[in-house]
Parts: structure tokens; C-alpha cells; sequence
């Protein structure tokens, strides 16, 4: 299957998949910094929303290299994301050789920490830029002199441990955000619906440190929802995550990652939570390692993954849907001039632990294993445009010969255009086939498209508006939905601290298979805060 990214989102609101396109940087005189994700609405990616209230950019490094150094930047003050940083607004130069860029410290490292946007953020910085910053760490170093022997280098290295925290960049970021609101249609219903006010409040913890030239992080999330109107599917979803990126040396780097989920499934997301009492919970733990060969600006990278997944659900009898997923990938990466172009191939195998066997008698296992070939390129054109581009064939053959096998084109597309700073359109589109394991069918192929406007109107104000069109086509039962979603929001970041919005979604299912039909309203309040 072509690549995506799961994250938390709002349960019970939200669905949690979601295609990912390419950061937006903006290379001009200005540098944007932007770490976003995108939930989505009954499968429709809404737009592009901050991981933490307050953009949460932690741990954003652009390259610029001098005297063997790379410049590190990292987020010190919070401010509305996305933040424009001036380049030529250098406040002052803090000790043990840093400079502060209106709200960033930028810093000296001996080895540069890639990340996963590393061949994005390394062509941000332009040559006028990487001027004034060399200008302004050389007068940082020319105050902070180290003696002129053999060493130097070793009290060059003391004074960055004289202050630990400064230098390996640790960061303890808790935050908060409370979400309040009326949902007309919570089970995503034709008849009998139920409406509910809602109240969702989610805290999370991060921390994250730097040692040399490794990064590790541990963070914490929870999503505790209450539906006033129906106490059954009130919920508690939490998740924890452990993430290391060693640099181990020039040409090779290791990216392990580990996250456990205890969470559920909203009634009415799928067949089966449509008539069942209370949703379906459920609990994953997944682990997955990449290794990257490839000296950082070289023009080829090799990126070898794997990962590992095991899925069990807790009740509501749903353990025929427990299932082990195992993936694999190899990606080769070629760079020319400001275009990373990519290709690679993605295995996975999907064995499913507790199966009914008089199903597996009668239709058989679902049991399979699935692959993609692809092709395409990321890029960052020029001041104005950003993008990722993916297409390739896709294809899930079953172990059983009573079951059908797929075999189609799949994509994952994903452009960003700013008409100016303060303005974001984007266009996204993908097909891709998911698991059925609720009916009678094998599989469900899966093809939308997303364009949505974000702009800024003063310092404090941000709205974004999205419009989405989507098809899911079942293959045995050749049922067909067509869905529709619009959304509008507007936010406020009320100071430093907080930031508040209202968002209103309107989304509907057209379906030949007329009790899966519904037209859903949802007006939602937002508090969130990062301290």
C-alpha cells in the first residue's frame, strides 16, 4: 500500500488515517516553519491542523554549513504556528556560541540530526540568509574565544556541557486542549439518529533530548471524551510513544520508533460498531526501525524499514478481527537540484489470529499479503510552491483462492502553493484499498480528493475552509459510497499561552446501499493551550 501516517486525533470526531503531503517551506526572506498533520472527517483530510496548540516545532533543523559546522535551529517561544521568522531580525547573541533569531536559538552542533523533512529543511536557507546568520555566529564566537592550543576543541565542547540543557536541546512540553460541541448524527445514521452535545478534553506530554548527535523522545497523549446524550460510548483513548534518531555516522543513520495504543472505534465507522451496543475497543503495539544510508547532501539515499504491528480487540466479540501486520519498504532517494526524486517498493503481510471458522470454510481467510511499487518526487520548487507526488501500482493477493485479489493503481499526491506568506492552498489526492473485515467483502478501494484555503487575516486570526469529494467501492457486495465534506474554522491566538476557534463540518454518504446513507452537522468550540 502506498505510505501513510496514523496519529492520534479525536476520537469519536475524527478519524485517525490520513495521507501526508510535503512540508510547506518558504525559501525566500523568510523562513516557515511549519510541523503539521492532518486529520480527517468521516475519511476526508480537513486541513491541516498544529500537532500542539501552538505548532509545538521542537525540534526543526536546517542545515547551512560552515567551518564543519551545521546550524541547528530550535523553537525557544511560542507564538501562532505557522511562525514567520525574519532571518534578518537578530535580536541579540546568547552565550556558549548561539544566536536568537525573534523567538528560535540557533546553535553550532558538530553533526547534523537528520529528521524526517531532512532533504526539505537542508534547501531552505538562501545564500543572503546563510550570510547573515555565518555573519552573526562569527561574532557570537569572537565573544566567547577559546585558547589557542590543542585545547581548544576540548573546552570548546566544555562549555556547551557547562549547560546541558541548553546544549542537547531538552524540552519537557505538556499542553492541553479542551473541545466542546453538538454532533446531530453520532452514529452516521439514515433513521433513528441520535444527537449529543460532546465534550473532548486532551492532555499530552512531551519530552525530547538531544545527546551528541542522537535525538530521543517519550511522549504521552489521552483523549478523554463524554457524549451527554449517550453515556455508552463515552471513551478514554491513550497512547504512548518512544522515538530515537541515532546518527551513527556520515553515510548511516537509525531511526526506532514504539508506540502502544489502547483506543476505539466510534459506532458508526464501520459496519460493525452500526449495530452494536457500544463501540469497539480495541489496543496495538507497533515497533518499526529505518535505516538510512547516504552522506546528508549527497545526491542518492537508501532508506531500508520495517515494522511490525499487533492489533486485539477487547470487545463487543470482535476478536475475529484481531491481526499481526508486518511491513517492509525500501525507498531509493535521488536528489537534483531542489527535487528529491524517490521510487521504492512496500510489502506487507497481514495474519489474522482468531478467524471464524465457519467464515474461513465459506468465504475463506483473510489472510494476505499486500504490495506497491511507486515513483515520484518532493520538492520546493520555489518560494511559492511545495509537493509530494506518488503514483504507482498496488496489489493484495489473499492466501485463500476464495477470496479476490486486487490489482490497481494506486497515488498519494499532495501540493502546497503560497500566493503570499500568510496564504495556503492545497490540493491533496490518493487511492489506496483497506481492510473489510465487517462484511461480506474483501477488501474496499478507497479514492479522494481535498482542496482547502488557510490564511491568515491579522496576527491573531486564522481560517481555513476545505471541500472534499471521495468514493469507496466494496468488491463483493459492489456497493458504492460517494461522500462529500465541507468544513470552515476560525481561530484565535488569544496570547503566548492560548489559542481558541470554532470549527463547523457539514459531511454526507451516498450510498447504493441505502441504510448506509446519512447527512452529518458538527459545530465544535476549541481551547487549547501549550505551556
Amino acid at each position: 500500500m502506498l505510505l501513510a501516517i496514523s496519529s492520534p486525533a479525536l476520537s469519536g470526531i475524527f478519524q485517525s488515517d490520513f495521507p501526508v503531503s510535503a512540508q510547506t517551506v518558504n525559501p525566500s526572506i523568510h523562513i516557515r516553519l511549519t510541523e503539521s498533520k492532518v486529520i480527517t472527517q468521516d475519511g476526508f483530510p480537513i486541513g491541516p491542523q498544529s500537532i500542539s496548540p501552538l505548532g509545538k516545532i521542537t525540534n526543526i533543523r536546517v542545515a547551512s554549513e560552515y567551518n564543519q559546522e551545521v546550524i541547528m535551529w530550535k523553537k525557544m517561544l511560542s507564538s501562532t504556528s505557522p511562525t514567520e521568522l525574519p532571518v534578518l531580525a537578530v535580536k541579540r547573541q546568547t552565550t556558549k556560541g548561539g544566536v536568537e533569531l525573534s523567538g528560535v536559538t540557533v546553535r553550532p552542533s558538530y553533526k547534523y540530526q537528520q529528521n524526517a523533512d531532512a532533504e526539505i529543511w537542508s534547501t531552505i536557507i538562501t545564500k543572503e540568509q546563510e550570510e547573515v546568520i555565518q555573519v552573526a555566529q562569527n561574532n557570537s564566537q569572537e565573544e566567547q574565544p577559546t585558547p589557542a592550543n590543542t585545547s581548544g576543541e576540548r573546552q570548546h565542547q566544555a562549555d556547551y556541557e557547562d549547560n546541558e540543557n541548553l546544549v542537547s536541546g531538552r524540552h519537557f512540553t505538556p499542553s492541553v486542549s479542551l473541545h466542546a460541541g453538538w454532533d446531530d448524527n453520532l452514529f452516521r445514521k439514515a433513521n433513528n439518529i441520535t444527537s449529543s452535545w460532546f465534550t473532548i478534553l486532551s492532555p499530552a506530554v512531551k519530552y525530547e533530548t538531544n545527546i551528541g548527535a542522537h535525538n530521543l523522545s517519550a511522549s504521552y497523549a489521552a483523549n478523554i471524551g463524554n457524549y451527554y446524550s449517550s453515556k455508552e460510548d463515552d471513551y478514554l483513548d491513550q497512547s504512548i510513544k518512544l522515538d530515537a534518531f541515532l546518527d551513527l555516522a556520515i553515510r548511516h543513520r537509525l531511526a526506532l520508533g514504539a508506540e502502544y495504543k489502547d483506543w476505539h472505534d466510534p459506532r458508526g465507522t464501520d459496519d460493525a460498531t452500526s449495530v452494536v451496543e457500544e463501540p469497539d475497543e480495541w489496543h496495538s503495539t507497533t515497533v518499526d526501525g529505518t535505516y538510512s544510508f547516504g552522506a546528508q547532501g549527497s545526491q542518492g539515499r537508501i532508506d531500508l524499514s520495517v515494522g511490525h504491528t499487533l492489533r486485539r480487540y477487547d470487545n463487543n466479540n470482535q476478536s475475529t478481527r484481531d491481526r499481526d501486520i508486518t511491513n517492509y519498504s525500501v525507498v531509493l532517494n535521488s536528489r537534483w537540484a531542489k527535487i528529491n526524486f524517490l521510487a521504492g517498493i512496500e510489502l506487507s503481510n497481514i495474519d489474522y489470529i482468531s478467524e471464524n471458522p465457519a467464515t474461513v470454510l465459506a468465504s475463506g481467510s483473510l489472510d494476505s499479503q499486500e504490495s506497491s511499487v511507486f515513483a515520484g518526487a518532493t520538492w520546493v520548487a520555489t518560494g511559492k510552491t511545495s509537493g509530494t507526488v506518488k503514483i504507482g501500482s498496488l496489489s493484495k493477493d489473499f492466501d485463500s483462492s476464495k477470496r479476490e485479489d486486487l490489482s490497481s493503481s494506486g497515488w498519494e499526491v499532495g501540493i502546497k502553493w503560497h500566493p503570499v506568506t500568510h496564504s495556503t492552498w492545497e490540493f491533496s489526492t490518493y487511492q489506496d484499498a483497506r481492510e473489510q473485515t465487517t462484511g461480506n467483502d474483501d477488501y474496499v478501494k478507497v479514492t479522494d480528493y481535498k482542496i482547502s484555503w488557510e490564511h491568515e487575516w491579522l496576527s491573531q486570526y486564522k481560517s481555513n475552509i476545505a471541500i472534499g469529494i471521495g468514493e469507496e467501492v466494496f468488491n463483493r457486495t459492489n456497493r458504492v459510497d460517494e461522500r462529500f465534506m465541507f468544513s470552515a474554522a476560525l481561530y484565535k491566538q488569544f496570547n503566548r499561552i492560548f489559542k481558541g476557534g470554532l470549527n463547523y463540518q457539514y459531511s454526507e454518504r451516498d450510498s447504493t446501499d441505502n441504510t448506509s446513507d446519512y447527512e452529518r452537522n458538527l459545530i465544535m468550540f476549541t481551547l487549547e493551550s501549550e505551556f
